[in-house]
């Protein structure tokens, strides 16, 4: 289940909630290329936008930072750290 009780199986039915994958997908499908990755995130972005309004955008968010907790969590545990800590490394200026 994801952040908002939606089966993972189910979250391709719901574009806002499969967006955040696809945003990252983009940036990670061209190395060599950040300007393309931004420019397909956007697009992925601009989508849900199109289809769900400011509410889809909320969704996407939401799941985002969902999926980002639960991601640095595991790799906390793996460093011996404490997830806030992790974050706190990760989000400095």
């Amino acid at each position: 289940m994801n952040a908002h009780g939606v089966p993972r199986d189910e979250l391709d039915n719901q574009p806002a909630l499969a967006a955040p994958r696809e945003a990252v997908l983009a940036f990670l499908s061209d190395d060599h290329n950040a300007d393309q990755g931004l420019a397909a995130a956007r697009a992925v972005l601009e989508t849900v936008v199109a289809e769900s309004g400011a509410d889809g955008v909320t969704d996407a968010a939401v799941e985002l930072a969902s999926r980002l907790a639960s991601a640095l969590e595991r790799i906390a545990a793996e460093q011996g750290l404490t997830a806030s800590e992790l974050a706190e490394v990760w989000f400095l200026d």
